[in-house]
């Protein structure tokens, strides 16, 4: 009898796309009852995005920070949303493009 430890087929991780997109509407459906856990979903994928190193996904990157804005002001958490955003900045001060983005988007 032969045997084999392990599984029987490799496990392989979902493409990251198909990952940020199921992140994406998990926090697009915790806007309106868990409006803290959306922010937290958004700001991995801001995290995610910005790693990508590409202006298209430093455009993606602005959305979702748009999103963070809308919903710390609903909750009231304006100093919040202003504390994490200007250290985004410092973070990534030397991503140009990022800048022009968060600039382009009003953030």
């Amino acid at each position: 009898m032969l045997y084999r430890e392990g599984p029987a087929f490799p496990i392989v991780s979902p493409p990251a796309c198909l990952s940020n997109y199921l992140l994406g509407r998990h926090a697009g459906a915790a806007e309106k009852e868990r409006p803290e856990d959306a922010i937290a979903l958004y700001k991995e994928l801001v995290e995610e995005a910005i790693g990508r190193r590409q202006r298209g996904a430093y455009r993606e990157a602005a959305g979702y920070l748009c999103r963070i804005k809308t919903l710390c002001q609903r909750t009231g958490a304006q100093e919040e949303w202003e504390d994490y955003l200007a250290a985004l900045r410092r973070k990534y001060v030397r991503f140009p493009a990022l800048q022009e983005e968060l600039d382009g988007a009003g953030l």
